[in-house]
């Protein structure tokens, strides 16, 4: 939530929007976030694809194998604890940030978020030639992805479903935008 706050303040002041259009901006950028997260948790309960760290782990474990997706949240984060505890070689950050998300992989919520700020940021930055911030939003985005991949918590896939779900979801939002600043 902050950092959408941040995003929207960061945009709309960038854009020099007039106070009397705040509201409209900040309404029409956060509703395909709003959307997104949404959807992604309506995809996520009926689509439980399993996390890269869940399959490694259920390598060697068959309590994870079997049952892992099959019980509640808190039984999903005991069994991991108890896991990982033997398991040294993981940093206790990362192994925290497992721990905090154990629902399904597909899609990615935080893809979702970043890809969709990034296409109607830089959408909307870079037609009015504001280019430093459209590059930091984009670099960002960017990182955010990255990061999903090498903290082990989604596919490729996952991913690249994500981007699109962002770019369908951005789409209406920029277009009204742009249509209105002409």
């Amino acid at each position: 939530m902050i950092t959408a706050a941040l995003l929207v303040c960061a945009v709309i002041y960038t854009l020099r929007i007039r106070k009397a259009e705040w509201f409209k901006y900040a309404v029409v950028l956060l509703l395909p976030i709003i959307l997104g997260q949404l959807a992604v948790n309506m995809i996520k309960r009926t689509t439980p694809e399993p996390r890269p760290y869940i399959v490694w782990l259920s390598q060697t474990d068959s309590e994870i194998d079997r049952h892992f997706y099959h019980v509640e949240s808190a039984e999903r984060q005991a069994m991991l604890s108890k896991r990982l505890e033997s398991i040294s070689v993981i940093p206790q950050w990362q192994k925290q940030h497992w721990l905090n998300q154990t629902d399904s992989a597909f899609p990615s919520g935080h893809t979702v978020f970043a890809a969709t700020w990034a296409l109607m940021a830089v959408s909307l930055l870079l037609a009015r030639g504001k280019t430093l911030l459209a590059t930091i939003i984009m670099l960002w985005a960017m990182g955010v992805v990255i990061s999903r991949l090498l903290l082990g918590m989604h596919w490729p896939g996952d991913l690249f479903t994500s981007i699109m779900i962002a770019f369908y979801l951005s789409l209406p939002a920029v277009y009204f935008l742009c249509r209105e600043a002409e």
